[in-house]
């Protein structure tokens, strides 16, 4: 087992040599790092973050209101907008 300078938390993805570990193969320490078993040569270590769903809801979510402030303000930069506006609430 080697020591390596990598925190993993409850949602990271780590694959070594192109396959996933699952938790019962690493080691934490006190520090918060973590070992793995390896092979003797090289070795590549990928480290990723799966997203909860709760959070690419609300990815999805600040972008689409994001695009919908956009929208309001590029509409309101338009010389009939005000017009556009005023019949709208006389109707």
């Amino acid at each position: 087992m080697r020591e390596l300078p990598v925190t993993a938390y409850k949602r990271t993805v780590l694959t070594l040599n192109g396959r996933r570990i699952n938790a019962a193969q690493i080691k934490h320490h006190w520090v918060g790092n973590i070992s793995i078993q390896q092979k003797v040569g090289r070795n590549v270590l990928t480290i990723g973050y799966a997203d909860s769903f709760i959070t690419k809801l609300g990815d999805f979510m600040a972008e689409i209101l994001w695009l919908a402030i956009a929208v309001l303000l590029i509409l309101a930069k338009l010389p009939d907008w005000q017009r556009i506006r005023v019949k709208a609430t006389q109707v």
